[in-house]
């Protein structure tokens, strides 16, 4: 066990005393496929329709940079700063192997050590201005596509006009059921705490840390306080 576990954190714990703890059913502390899917199925769409209309931009204006920048803002951000920033931190992290395993990120290559202690401010920030371009480059490109078919109106029509303000008006939909998903569902429940968008209790912070010795030293040694 703790070849798979070496910090014995206790959601990869089979052995752990669940049926006492008083997070039992109130975290989102052990490996649920179906927490993974509620995931994915929020954010999928928003990722298909917001990559569709910046390609539409492209077809449309001839400019394929924004494609590209975004494609490659994905696989800087996703595979190596936010593993680093956020994941790194989270109690799914701290499992063995290579590949990480956990609710969100799942699958991606562990390329840092795991990190016990709470995040930083500059990783805080960090983390908030990716996000902020994820969810607002493609809204920000559609929106030039939008004025760029308006301002060659006669040349484009209504139809690819209307469709341009239809696209961005689901990709902002979108971005918007996914993070109602996030603020109602996943974030009250995650283990990763020090996250900026996590909503978890302090007194199921407290418990959570106070069965898992190695992240509750850890937390401590940056000034966490239990109670």
């Amino acid at each position: 066990m703790r070849l798979i576990n070496p910090y014995q954190i206790c959601t990869w714990d089979e052995e752990a005393d669940c049926v006492t703890c008083e997070n039992k059913g109130r975290l989102n502390c052990k490996w649920d496929a179906s927490v993974l899917t509620v995931f994915l199925l929020s954010v999928i769409p928003f990722v298909l329709v917001a990559i569709f209309g910046i390609v539409m931009v492209g077809i449309i204006t001839g400019l394929w940079w924004p494609l590209v920048a975004y494609l490659g803002f994905w696989v800087f951000f996703f595979v190596l700063i936010e593993i680093r920033v956020l994941c790194s931190h989270c109690p799914y992290y701290a499992r063995s192997g290579r590949i990480l395993h956990c609710l969100a990120n799942h699958g991606i290559v562990k390329l840092w050590h795991y990190h016990p202690e709470p995040m930083n401010r500059f990783e805080k920030i960090s983390l908030i201005v990716g996000f902020v371009i994820f969810a607002s480059f493609p809204i920000i490109v559609q929106t030039y596509g939008i004025f760029r078919i308006a301002s060659y109106y006669i040349a484009y029509g209504d139809l690819l006009l209307l469709g341009m303000i239809g696209i961005t008006g689901a990709t902002i939909a979108c971005i918007a059921a996914f993070c109602t998903v996030l603020w109602t569902l996943i974030c009250p429940r995650c283990v990763n705490f020090s996250c900026p968008l996590n909503r978890v209790e302090k007194n199921k912070v407290d418990a959570y840390l106070c069965r898992n010795p190695v992240m509750l030293e850890a937390w401590q040694k940056y000034g966490y306080k239990l109670g």
